[in-house]
């Protein structure tokens, strides 16, 4: 599988780059830090996975998603956000969005959402990690 991982923060990018990476050394998987970043990739590559930082989409969404839809129909988008809210959540759910998680009380089950994806759930020593202090 290939994963696009954005998100602004450093340390959620290395987490759940370095989560499929031990779970699975298979993986593929592109870390962007910026908006701009996703949209070059996504037009460049093929991916199976978008894991995008809700938050700091600054309303490309739709161009994002329909980049990717055209080079992989079956995509999985998940969406992750530090600020939960239902309506919002729905809104993008309903735009085609699998999944919507809060960065800290989600995150096991976000987690558990990767290592399903893979195929990989319950492995012996797997990681569990949180934006938890």
């Amino acid at each position: 599988m290939k994963f696009l991982v954005f998100d602004r923060a450093m340390m959620i990018r290395f987490m759940i780059t370095k989560h499929i990476n031990r779970i699975s050394d298979s993986e593929e998987i592109i870390a962007a830090e910026n908006v701009n970043s996703v949209i070059e990739h996504v037009k460049e590559y093929y991916f199976d996975v978008l894991i995008l930082d809700m938050d700091n989409l600054r309303g490309y969404f739709q161009l994002i998603k329909k980049i990717a839809n055209e080079r992989n129909p079956g995509i999985t988008i998940i969406l992750t956000t530090n600020f939960p809210n239902k309506k919002i959540n729905q809104k993008f759910l309903k735009l085609g969005v699998e999944y919507c998680y809060d960065k800290v009380s989600d995150f096991e089950e976000f987690r558990q959402k990767i290592d399903d994806l893979i195929g990989t759930a319950d492995l012996p020593g797997d990681i569990a990690f949180s934006t938890a202090g």
